[in-house]
């Protein structure tokens, strides 16, 4: 069995809704990558699912899991070609996922029990036997087809990952469960991770060929199929009694609750009204037991979005000099605390693999050089510009920097919104936008700096750095090459700062200890702790 590990193959969006959201091969084969099934099921001792310390305590049959979400009909769709970004665990939980990334970064088994590259244009997917949809129709080869083919149609905008959808050439049916997929393009390496991602959730053919309307009444082959939803309310699953590894799954269901960012979160927590939510430092500090606060370093970087097509943006001078006028340090512990993150200078944190040692420092706090550079750009005065911010730690991110930018001669104007993909990345009612891109791996780039994609903000262009990027698109994300290729991304990126690195991503997530046992962690799309369902369970 070949297997690589979850953090070398790839994991750029920014999350639309709140949902919770190691190199063991043992051949000498560079060029191929997989994810095979063990011979147990996911929720025995060794895969996510484990009840770990609390598996011998009882447990409540009827128990549901209710979790803190972002229920607006207008972005929370269940066909998973017309959903945003963001989704990845209420899609998982009703279509179940081919692969599953584990709380360490490697790809276990799900639908699928095997996923291999074979070469950077060619994967082949081996389905578990015996899969159905909840239609009872299977889930075999064909229906794997009808849905990669599928997602290649759909031109769907907010699901980000979409760019990948013009690399898919052919898949090639090669048995009743098996089959070959075949890219136009050497991009094998990011593709994969759409597997263990929400864009390659299985839906059933028959629904969709009989004219069913996914988004009232979804039919994919997970562990909860929906049973009511109330938006900007309540969305109810409850227990699929033919998902595949039922006997794993000890919750009746799952309720996803609306519930406000920010303190509303941690008063639903407190209250009981939920038992699980997202949250970042700020709120975090605030929360009482039996509220358990776990928080997990993250390897990608907040940074902020900058349209650069008008001045004084477009001028990369003055780029510079808001980078050099940013203090980092006082930054990354208003946003995180103490101790709990480190200035991003380059786009891989110190001691991982691509990590550029030469950057460090490259922007230090230095006001006096961004004054300069403000100067050499013309713009000695200072100059007025603004920012879109979401609650949470973007607010946090716009207040420091609009501080710290202010003693340059900044004006930075902050413009508070709930919906960020629509007012700044499509409406661009400002130019610049503090995010954190929280997948893990190349495609948190991709979405950014090649030409066409969602988050490339006004369509920025740099043939140097694309090149880059589809370099390191094309070869084993463990090997040499893809390391050269991020130590080269990131001094372009420091070089031209179409991003502006601030400080690296701490992943928070708060659950009542009283009512939640056997609780573990997988990641979404985003590389954010979402629960396992298997094996979590509601305290009797």
């Amino acid at each position: 069995m070949r297997r690589r590990s979850a953090s070398t193959l790839l994991g750029a969006a920014l999350v639309l809704v709140a949902l919770l959201g190691a190199a063991c091969g043992d051949d000498d084969d560079t060029s191929a990558t997989s994810a095979e099934a063990s011979s147990e099921a996911r929720g025995a001792s060794s895969a996510p699912g484990t009840a770990g310390d609390d598996e011998d305590g009882a447990r409540d049959p009827e128990g549901v899991l209710r979790i803190a979400a972002s229920l607006n009909p207008a972005v929370l769709k269940f066909d998973p070609i017309q959903a945003a970004s963001g989704v990845h665990q209420l899609l998982e939980a009703i279509y179940g996922s081919l692969l599953v990334k584990a709380e360490d970064g490697e790809y276990q088994p799900g639908l699928a029990e095997r996923v291999e590259v074979i070469d950077p244009q060619t994967i082949e997917v081996e389905l578990r036997d015996g899969l159905t949809f909840t239609d009872g129709t299977p889930v075999d080869a064909e229906a794997l087809k009808f849905n990669l083919e599928r997602f290649a149609r759909s031109e769907n905008r907010l699901g980000l990952r979409t760019t990948y959808a013009v690399d898919l050439r052919e898949v090639e049916v090669t048995g009743p469960l098996s089959a070959t997929v075949h890219l136009s393009a050497p991009t094998a390496g990011t593709f994969y991770d759409l597997f263990a991602g929400p864009e390659f959730s299985l839906v059933s053919p028959t629904a969709v060929q009989a004219g069913q309307d996914l988004n009232q009444e979804p039919v994919g082959a997970g562990p909860f199929v929906l049973e009511s939803f109330e938006p900007d309310r309540k969305l109810v699953l409850r227990k699929n009694p033919d998902y595949w590894n039922a006997d794993a799954v000890e919750l009746a269901g799952v309720e996803y609750v609306q519930v406000s960012i920010g303190p509303a979160v941690v008063n639903a927590l407190q209250t009981g009204a939920i038992d699980l939510a997202p949250l970042d430092f700020q709120l975090g500090r605030s929360v009482r037991p039996p509220i358990v606060v776990e928080s997990f370093p993250h390897p990608s970087i907040y940074s902020v979005e900058v349209c650069k097509k008008d001045a004084p943006l477009a001028d990369r001078r003055v780029r510079q000099a808001l980078a050099h006028a940013i203090d980092r340090e006082s930054l990354g512990e208003r946003m995180y605390g103490p101790g709990n993150t480190e200035p991003a200078w380059g786009l891989r944190r110190a001691g991982a693999p691509g990590y550029n040692a030469a950057l460090e420092e490259v922007y230090a706090y230095d006001p006096d050089k961004a004054a300069q550079l403000l100067a050499e750009a013309g713009y000695a005065d200072g100059f007025s510009t603004s920012m879109v911010v979401t609650p949470g730690l973007s607010q946090v991110a716009g207040e420091l920097l609009q501080a710290q930018w202010g003693a340059i001669g900044v004006d930075l104007e902050l413009r508070p919104t709930t919906n960020a993909t629509n007012d700044f990345y499509l409406e661009g009612r400002a130019p610049m936008f503090p995010i954190g891109y929280t997948r893990f791996g190349i495609d948190t780039y991709t979405v950014r700096f090649l030409p066409g994609a969602f988050a490339n903000v006004c369509q920025y262009s740099h043939p140097e750095l694309e090149e880059v990027v589809r370099d390191i698109m094309a070869v084993a994300a463990d090997s040499p090459e893809a390391a050269e290729g991020w130590q080269r991304m990131s001094a372009l990126v420091a070089e031209d700062l179409p991003i502006i690195p601030l400080v690296f991503h701490v992943d928070m997530v708060g659950y009542n200890s009283d009512r939640v046992g056997g609780l573990t962690w997988h990641l979404s799309e985003f590389g954010l702790r979402i629960p396992t369902f298997e094996g979590t369970y509601i305290k009797a």
